[in-house]
């Protein structure tokens, strides 16, 4: 809201003037305070849809190791806002709040390189990102792990490894992979003895009128 970009950007001036280098300051000199006024009011401008003022606002704290900067970042470089559309910026900034430990970034770069987003298709490098982010939780990431053991795209192709992948991301509520197990159910259901219904029976043909 108007009020809350106000009260961000306030305190964000405050904060600045407060620190002996004020708002040159290097991103890793900054305060706790300092950056967080920051990001918040990075979070303010976007909301408001001022997407280059948040990106400014970012963009330092993403080039100080912020994490969720770096992820916000790789977001507006991926979709174009506030800046020129970039996906291998994107990735990088992606990859290094992954590296950092921050599982929804790795989930992001990872479908990059499933090449969503501009990214360049590579499953090899997609599939430990998947995996951190499986670890968290994310349906996404199972989903797509199970994908990759069902091609055997980057991975040793694995069937039983694949389902097991696919209920578990069915079970975190992932509709596609809810879907896929209900048609794999059906399938399974026709095959099993006595399931399929008989042929139609032949009559032997009858002779013609005399």
């Amino acid at each position: 809201s108007p009020v809350r970009r106000r009260a961000a950007y306030a305190l964000f001036a405050l904060v600045c003037l407060a620190s002996p280098l004020a708002a040159e300051e290097a991103p890793h000199d900054l305060s706790d305070a300092a950056r967080m006024a920051a990001f918040e009011a990075g979070v303010a401008a976007y909301d408001e849809g001022e997407f280059t003022e948040a990106y400014e606002h970012w963009l330092p704290l993403a080039k100080g190791g912020d994490l969720a900067a770096q992820r916000n970042v790789g977001h507006l470089l991926r979709l174009g806002l506030g800046t020129a559309k970039d996906p291998e910026r994107a990735l990088y900034f992606y990859e290094r709040a992954a590296e950092a430990g921050m599982p929804a970034a790795a989930l992001n770069a990872a479908m990059m390189h499933l090449g969503q987003d501009g990214g360049t298709r590579d499953p090899r490098a997609a599939l430990p990102l998947l995996e951190e982010a499986a670890e968290a939780g994310y349906p996404l990431a199972f989903f797509e792990l199970g994908q990759l053991y069902e091609t055997g795209e980057g991975v040793e192709k694995d069937g039983i490894k694949a389902g097991r992948l696919y209920r578990l991301a069915a079970a975190l509520g992932h509709e596609e992979a809810r879907k896929k197990i209900d048609f794999e159910s059906r399938l399974d259901e026709t095959r099993k003895p006595g399931t399929v219904p008989p042929p139609p029976r032949l009559e032997s043909p009858r002779p013609p009128n005399s």
